[in-house]
Formats: structure tokens, sequence, C-alpha cells
């Protein structure tokens, strides 16, 4: 049995809503759902009208059919872009490039994630002892986190204390891809004791969790934190300062290059963690966002229409529902529609499920790898082009090439290819559909000229790959 969010509006009356959705929380059966079967036990739950649909349909199947990247036993190529590579080379330079310059990097990341661990930790548990209101889930190699840069990560603090009883989620129509959390009157007492304090009004007197208060509060009890820790914590860091936005706590670590810099201006609580050795003269500081979120598991929104276009081949049903049962979280994250109660809904879980390998293709990881960290050093991640933006385009083409042999070694050269190919034009086009909720233009915001900047570097990489591999 599966929930779905109940679906509302930032315009529609009280009286609106119950006439066009009286889904209120209520306990769904995939079985019993009314939508178009893509597969024998997906479904879904989408408010996304049939022509959407089938123009997302006819989308993947012009994809599938165009081939852009042609393999043979000597040559590689890409007809529409008039390129054409020794397979084997490239093969050679992909596998250099991975041994070398990825294993590297994963390497200096698990040992700073592991860093940031303590630290958070030793902040989650001082938070705590001086307000026992908010309360998190304690950091772990499982937690959830987005790298956002070469030295920004944001990392998800789950929030405890919060049953399904106690809370309504209340799905917006528009925009698409967020929610609010009602809360009824017949609530727990310990609920109403623990966040009475971050509830905001409707005009009809209705109550909802406010993120903006449990992020302001959250920050603010970090910031304490950090002037009120013993000395001995903050020596293991060269400077310690505070700003009008988010506390930061810096330690000099190599700088890869700082043309690939950009500075970020979201509002959230942030330090920056450390590294043992430093390696050059410009250096800068790892800033480390924590984000209040709310998990919401066996909810799935209404708006992500992904389980009713995903083919049966993949993921397999097993998979699907084992996604669909860990559900999704809403996040406090800062909105342009400067709403206090809204909350983003992230598929978090089903985004590293499916990104992750769970049918555990080494050869798939690698290739999503390689890209992540030659977008990383010749592209440069800035706010308006993200790790998770290429994951989106990943996910896409996964679905495109859903069959395990299409993910050998001796067939990726053409999946990089096809990768950077596709990311080229989501960059070019400036349009990226969210996997989940296709509706949803993760590039809305991008100018031409950011644009244009981006998808040369991109179509300079694959021009020729083998320059930017091997140096």
């Amino acid at each position: 049995m599966y929930k779905c969010f109940k679906v509302t509006s930032v315009n529609e009356s009280k009286n609106a809503v119950k006439a066009r959705c009286k889904i209120r929380y209520q306990e769904k059966d995939f079985s019993s759902i009314t939508a178009a079967p893509v597969g024998r036990d997906n479904q879904g739950l989408s408010l996304m009208s049939l022509s959407s649909h089938n123009a997302m349909a006819g989308q993947s199947t012009d994809l599938a059919q165009r081939k852009e990247v042609i393999l043979d036993s000597t040559w590689v190529s890409i007809p529409r872009l008039g390129i054409r590579l020794e397979n084997e080379n490239l093969l050679t330079a992909l596998r250099q490039f991975y041994n070398t310059k990825v294993q590297q990097r994963r390497r200096n990341f698990h040992q700073v994630m592991s860093q940031i661990e303590h630290k958070v930790n030793d902040i989650l548990d001082y938070v705590e002892s001086v307000n026992t209101d908010l309360r998190f889930r304690r950091m772990s190699p499982a937690s959830y986190y987005e790298i956002k840069a070469y030295n920004e990560i944001d990392v998800f603090l789950i929030l405890e204390r919060l049953s399904p009883v106690d809370i309504t989620v209340e799905e917006l129509g528009d925009p698409q891809g967020y929610a609010r959390i009602r809360i009824p009157t017949s609530c727990s007492m310990e609920f109403k004791k623990c966040f009475s304090s971050f509830l905001v009004h409707s005009t009809s007197g209705t109550q909802y969790l406010s993120s903006i208060s449990i992020g302001g509060k959250f920050k603010g009890l970090v910031q304490w934190c950090f002037e009120d820790l013993p000395s001995s914590w903050r020596q293991t860091f060269p400077s310690c300062k505070l700003n009008s936005q988010a506390y930061q706590v810096g330690k000099n670590i190599m700088k890869r290059e700082s043309s690939k810099r950009y500075e970020t201006t979201q509002k959230k609580v942030s330090f920056g963690e450390i590294s043992a050795t430093v390696a050059s003269r410009e250096t800068f500081s790892t800033i480390i966002n924590l984000i209040p979120v709310v998990e919401c598991s066996s909810l799935w929104p209404l708006c992500s229409s992904w389980l009713k276009c995903t083919p049966p081949a993949w993921p397999d049903p097993t998979t699907m529902k084992s996604i669909v049962d860990k559900g999704v979280h809403l996040v406090a994250m800062p909105t342009d529609k400067g709403a206090q109660d809204v909350w983003d809904i992230r598929f978090l879980n089903a985004r590293r499920v499916l990104i992750g390998g769970y049918d555990d293709n080494d050869m798939k990881r690698r290739c999503l790898q390689m890209v992540k960290v030659l977008c990383e050093s010749e592209v440069g991640f800035a706010s308006f082009f993200l790790p998770r933006h290429l994951e989106h385009v990943f996910l896409q083409q996964s679905q495109l090439q859903p069959r395990k042999e299409d993910w050998v070694e001796a067939k990726l050269t053409e999946r990089f290819l096809e990768l950077l190919v596709m990311l080229y034009d989501c960059l070019r086009t400036r349009n990226i559909p969210n996997f989940f909720v296709p509706e949803v233009n993760l590039f809305s915001e991008m100018s031409t000229v950011v644009s244009e900047q981006l998808s040369r570097k991109v179509l300079g990489i694959i021009n020729d790959p083998i320059k930017y591999l091997v140096r």
C-alpha cells in the first residue's frame, strides 16, 4: 500500500481544491490506480496529461532511433558533429583517466567526507544539548548529500520526532515539485511541544510547518555552537569567522583552478571543512551546507510522472517497488515564491538507487564518474550547472540504454561520448527535464550567455576527448 500527496495550489480556495481532487493523504494500492500501465507493477501516480506522456514517449523514441554515436571495430563516430575517433586509443585514455584521476578524486573525497561526518555530528550533539526540540538523525556514510561544486557540499539532515500521524503532506499544483506540511488538530502532544514554535497559520486558521522557521532556528543554534564549543575543537582550524549569512570555518586546501570558482548566495547554515595538507598558495574553504529535511517514507508525489513513463526494462518492478517504499524527502530550501511553509520535494533515495547501480554494473558507474570529474575540472560546476544536473541526463541515458550488455567495457567509448553529447544538447538548448518531474526544466534560469559558454566547453571535450583525458 502506498500513500499519495494531497494536491493543492497557492491560489486555490479550499472548496476548489476539494472539488478538483479529493485525494487526501489516503492509502492507494498500485493495482487500483486508473492510469495507463507501463510494466506489470508500475502504473504510478501523476496529474500529467496524456498528451504530455505521449510527447515524452515520442522524444525518447526519437533519441533511441537517432543513435548519435556509432561504434564499429575500429572507429567511434558522431556523424551529426562530424567527429571520428579511433576507438582503441579513446578506450585506453578512459582506462588511464579512471585509474588515476577518478580514483584519486574518490579517495580524497571519501577522506574529506569522513572528516565532515565527525564535525557535523559534533555540532548536532551540541545543538541537541541546548535545544531538545530540534533533533536530527546523526550523519553516517548512508546520509544524503549533494556536491554543488569542488568546494561546496549540501548535507541533508533528517528531522526526527515527525510521525506520519502528526502531519499531512499537501503537494502544490503550482509550482510543481513543492509541498506543504499541514498539522492536523489531532496531532500528538509531543509534536505540539516540539514544533509549536515552527508553525504558521493560513487565513482559514490551518497550521503548517514552516521550513523557514526551522531553518532559521537551526542556523542560530549552529552559530551559537561555534561560539560556545571549547577552543580545542576550533583549534583544528586556522580561522573562524561569522558573516551575515552563515557560519564558515575555513582551512587551507589545494585549489584546483581559480577560474572554475563561482560565488554562491544561498542562505544556509555552512561551515568549512578541513584538509591535512597545504599544497598551494592559492587556497579556499570547502563549504558544507547543513539543510533540514523531512523523511516521507511510502509517500510519492502526484507530480512525479516517472512511474508511468518508465519502460518495463529499467528498472525492474522489484526495484521500482523498493524505491516507492522509501518515498521522498521534503527539503527546507528557500524558494523564489517567498512562502514560509513551502518545502522542496526531492527524490534523494530514488536517485541514489538508480545512479548507484542497483544492478551492480561497475562500468555504468565508471562512465558517470569519468564525465563528472571531467566536467568538474574542464567545465566547472556552479549554481547554474551542478553534478545533479548531469545525473538527470545520465538517468535519461540509462532509460534509453536499459540493457546490461549496453554497459560493458567494449561499449564504454560509445556510452561516454553519448552522455557528453546529451549534456551538450541540454546545455545548448537550456533544457534538461527533471527525471522524476519532467515538466520541470532544471536549466530554466540559465542565461543564453552561460549556456553558450558551457556548451562550448563540453563540445571542446567531445571534439578531442583524449586531449582532456591524458593531460
